[in-house]
């Protein structure tokens, strides 16, 4: 809190605290004595005044709370404060009636220069750019958090501007006319073995067709007359064309 010297105030301790485009961060108290050579001050209206380092004349009229010696007066720096970085020379007037009956004489103050005033648009079009991201940005934030929902068989989509969910009119049923493929397992059938044609008596074939039959045989082959061992194979093999007067 500051404290007025009979008509002085020594803003040192605040004198960097303000910072270009600030809005209503800081609330500064100021203590005044209610009697100024027994006028009474409680019933005056407090206004601060302003000029900035591009000339421009700023004012705001301060709340207050009356005790018994004192006034506290009470300045929410708002932007017009701080619009512009620089100096400050601030002055406060007490006045009644359209008569001003106190000045009290401030310190310079220095508004701290902003980064953002290093933009060609303007501290108030970075301000405006600011709020529309942080805008979106809880949009965006709100849509993540509420997922689409299914309602009456429609897939549902929540609506940010008006905060409830609104029927997209799309199905949320899948497609039930699906082509199913059946796959038959096809189980190859064993075709019958061909019947063996029981061989014809050794005794009922010709000349020519005997050797054939011996040939076929490696072993020795038990026949009704007799048995025929490899080594006689051999030699019909030998002298097929011969007359085989011997195996009749």
């Amino acid at each position: 809190m500051l404290t007025a010297n009979q008509k002085y105030i020594d803003t040192a301790n605040i004198k960097h605290l303000l910072s270009a485009g600030e809005k209503n961060a800081d609330k500064i108290q100021i203590a005044v004595d209610r009697y100024y050579h027994q006028t009474d001050l409680s019933d005056c209206l407090f206004t601060l005044r302003a000029v900035n380092s591009s000339g421009g004349l700023v004012m705001q009229n301060l709340e207050k709370e009356t005790t018994e010696n004192q006034i506290i007066l009470t300045w929410v720096v708002d932007e017009s404060f701080t619009a512009v970085s620089g100096q400050l020379l601030p002055e406060i007037v007490g006045q009644k009636d359209d008569t001003v009956v106190i000045k009290y004489e401030m310190t310079p103050m220095v508004v701290r220069n902003s980064i953002l005033e290093q933009y060609n648009g303007g501290i108030d079009a970075i301000d405006k750019a600011l709020r529309e991201m942080q805008s979106t940005l809880a949009q965006a934030e709100q849509l993540i958090a509420k997922m689409p929902i299914i309602k009456n068989g429609t897939w549902w989509i929540y609506d940010a501007t008006t905060g409830n969910y609104q029927d997209s009119g799309q199905s949320a049923k899948g497609d039930t006319e699906k082509t199913e493929k059946t796959v038959q397992t096809v189980t190859p059938q064993r075709q019958p073995s061909p019947k063996r044609t029981p061989e014809q008596p050794l005794q009922s074939l010709t000349k020519t067709e005997r050797p054939q039959r011996l040939l076929r045989t490696e072993q020795a082959v038990i026949l009704p007359f007799g048995a025929i061992t490899h080594r006689d194979v051999k030699r019909v093999n030998q002298r097929n064309t011969a007359p085989l007067n011997w195996l009749q």
